[in-house]
């Protein structure tokens, strides 16, 4: 038989009892987690810190090692060399050649393309931006016009 709880009182009945030792439990639980959560985001956050550190270091070191210095060296005479042969390479006939095939393949490309636009008549972006300035002339006279014409209208 189950006894009354009276208010106030701590509970008497069993279930009472340990569901309220359970809640407790979760609260605590909880409370736990939170604490274990905000540990571990500070510990990363201290992680990182340090490794981030540890990285400035190392590339510090690295950059200071003969070999490093060595690597740039190099790397700079690689690209002195190949700005040369560059150079070399755009002064030579066969480059100047296939320089002037290019320009000639690509004026004939675009005479070709604009022949074809003709033929079917289809304006090209220039006809297009011709045609949008007129317009635009054109309208500023009609709003002139208006202008001038409103006034008279009135009177």
């Amino acid at each position: 038989m189950a006894t009354k709880r009276a208010t106030g009182s701590r509970p008497t009945n069993v279930f009472d009892q340990g569901r309220e030792r359970i809640e407790k439990a979760l609260k605590e639980l909880e409370k736990d987690w939170s604490r274990f959560q905000k540990d571990a985001e500070k510990r990363r956050s201290e992680l990182e810190k340090r490794a981030e550190k540890e990285v400035k270091r190392l590339r510090n070191e690295v950059r200071k090692s003969p070999w490093f210095k060595r690597a740039q060296k190099q790397a700079r005479e690689l690209e002195k060399r190949a700005e040369k042969l560059r150079a070399e390479i755009e002064r030579t006939d066969v480059f100047k050649r296939a320089e002037s095939i290019r320009q000639d393949a690509e004026k004939v490309l675009e005479d070709g393309v604009e022949n074809l636009m003709d033929t079917l008549h289809i304006a090209t972006s220039n006809d297009v931006r011709s045609l949008e300035r007129k317009i635009s002339r054109l309208n500023r006279k009609v709003r002139e016009l208006e202008k001038t014409q409103a006034p008279s209208k009135a009177a």
